[in-house]
């Protein structure tokens, strides 16, 4: 049963994706600009999180899905990015949920600019908090190096490599990440 349970929640996480790219969030960057409004740049990436360790998938089940949402001050893909997300799974009763708050970086490769098609590198360092089988949320500290591939449209496929240090009730987010989103 808990296969299905991963694919309605990736089904729902799809639709919530669909409808926030069908109206890109506004906001005022500037005051003197006069009333006109400009796009925040932002990516939202939905996917799942493979963990590697077995008490960790014990509670989680192989696959946990969630998302994240990169937000940054500028256009430039090599620009510094606030990252928030959230990853939630269960198995057996037991349930694991993940929520990472990281400062992350995209560097585009050699085929080109952000707007254009091409594979990218990413990394990012920062605060993983973790809840294992209703411990409360715990810090522990980690980072990922990533690697994906713009598409036509702003699309866009990634997948990250997490090492966090540490566990809580002997269950860590280290593992892969596999994601897909769009860049407004």
């Amino acid at each position: 049963m808990a296969p299905m349970q991963n694919l309605v929640r990736m089904a729902a996480l799809t639709t919530l994706l669909v409808s926030a790219l069908s109206t890109p969030a506004l906001a005022q960057l500037s005051p003197t600009a006069g009333s006109a409004m400009e796009t925040i740049p932002l990516r939202i990436k939905l996917g799942v999180w493979r963990p590697s360790g077995q008490a960790t998938r014990t509670l989680s089940g192989s696959q946990v899905p969630g998302g994240l949402v990169d937000l940054s001050g500028s256009r430039a893909e090599d620009s510094r990015t606030l990252t928030v997300g959230y990853f939630q799974g269960s198995s057996a009763g037991k349930s694991f949920r993940i929520v990472p708050l990281l400062i992350t970086k995209a560097s585009a490769g050699s085929s080109g600019s952000s707007s254009t098609s091409g594979f990218f590198t990413s990394q990012g360092v920062g605060a993983y908090f973790i809840d294992a089988a209703g411990s409360g949320f715990k810090a522990r500290y980690g980072g990922y190096m990533g690697a994906g591939l713009r598409l036509s449209g702003g699309l866009f496929v990634e997948a990250q490599y997490h090492y966090v240090s540490g566990s809580v009730n002997g269950a860590s987010p280290n593992g892969i990440a596999l994601f897909i989103g769009r860049r407004n």
